[in-house]
């Protein structure tokens, strides 16, 4: 995926579209939200959704964090995308999104600990479309959001996810990576929190 290609899909990506889609029959849609310490990234995978999580999280991470391909160039296209995966993402939210065969799932994924900036990006996320996963749910007749633990957790509301990520901020962290001058996504406007 293009850089271009990454703004064009993050345009027209509408989550509420995207899960109130019939996909009875469809095998390959899928969707990713990464949370970084300075936005936050809402699109299909590449491919038109057809793409695996783990590369379109890859490719994203190599535009916002500016990767040089050079790095990886001895690895094949797995390994490269498993390391970018735990090297340049380890610190970030993440979520894999599918509906498939009129299946939907809404996981996410949590660091150990996020960075304030990251908890106020998920509120912001919260409040553009929790509602909306929140009806979807009520439609659905049980809840496809929740969060990847042992065992994973279902939640009836998106409350439920911030609620489990207010207990994972800390003050302390400072990003090892930075992707602020790659803001493609979602931002907080007035923030009273910045990082260092």
């Amino acid at each position: 995926m293009t850089k271009q290609e990454l703004i064009e899909n993050i345009s027209k990506f509408s989550i509420e579209e995207y899960y109130s889609e019939d996909t009875l029959g469809i095998v390959d849609n899928s969707a990713v939200l990464i949370i970084t310490d300075n936005q936050f990234i809402l699109t299909k995978t590449s491919n038109d959704g057809k793409e695996v999580h783990a590369t379109t999280f890859s490719d994203i991470y190599q535009i916002i964090y500016d990767i040089n391909d050079s790095d990886f160039s001895k690895m094949n296209k797995m390994m490269k995308t498993v390391k970018i995966n735990s090297q340049y993402g380890k610190e970030n939210i993440i979520a894999r999104m599918i509906n498939e065969n009129n299946q939907k799932l809404f996981l996410f994924h949590f660091p150990k600990n996020i960075s304030r900036n990251q908890y106020q990006l998920l509120e912001k996320f919260n409040e553009l479309y929790g509602d909306i996963l929140n009806k979807l749910t009520l439609v659905q007749g049980e809840s496809f959001v929740g969060i990847e633990n042992n065992p994973i957790i279902l939640v009836e509301n998106f409350e439920e996810v911030i609620l489990y990520a207010s207990a994972k901020i800390d003050d302390n962290i400072i990003p090892t990576y930075d992707d602020s001058e790659n803001i493609l996504g979602q931002i907080i406007i007035k923030s009273s929190y910045k990082s260092r």
